[in-house]
């Protein structure tokens, strides 16, 4: 039962990242960026291997604008999601290596304003999905 509490402890940490970068998305009054719009034609001819970024992020954007189309919302909600995963991982993490609820506290807030996690997380990039597998690799071999 107190595993269980505590993995609601993370989620609820993980759902105020979410929170954020989706009030930043519908409320922030900003158009396409132009690394999405460079994203979105790349969908448009898929390939194995592109000159300036790799396979895996548009094939991931083909998917999710084939299934739910191509607004701003959509495309920026799938760097939100992999954020609050990535703030969950890291928690599961802290409380791996032994922190108590402050440091999982303490590490969640850290993650959620880092500069450059704010910045890389708000629009649709390769680099969410580094992110992202990078968290997913370390907790894999902590495991």
């Amino acid at each position: 039962m107190k595993q269980l509490q505590k993995n609601y402890f993370f989620l609820g940490l993980a759902s105020v990242t979410f929170l954020i970068h989706l009030y930043g998305i519908l409320f922030g009054g900003f158009s396409y960026f132009r690394d999405e719009l460079y994203y979105l034609e790349s969908t448009r001819h898929l390939d194995f291997g592109y000159v300036d970024h790799p396979p895996l992020s548009i094939w991931f954007l083909w998917l999710i604008t084939s299934i739910f189309g191509d607004s701003v919302a959509v495309i920026r909600m799938v760097p939100a999601l992999l954020s609050s995963v990535v703030v969950f991982i890291s928690c599961k993490t802290a409380q791996k290596l032994g922190g108590g609820s402050f440091a999982v506290f303490l590490t969640a807030l850290s993650v959620t304003f880092m500069p450059i996690f704010m910045g890389m997380n708000t629009v649709y990039s390769m680099n969410f999905i580094d992110y992202f597998s990078g968290q997913f690799s370390f907790i894999w071999r902590l495991t």
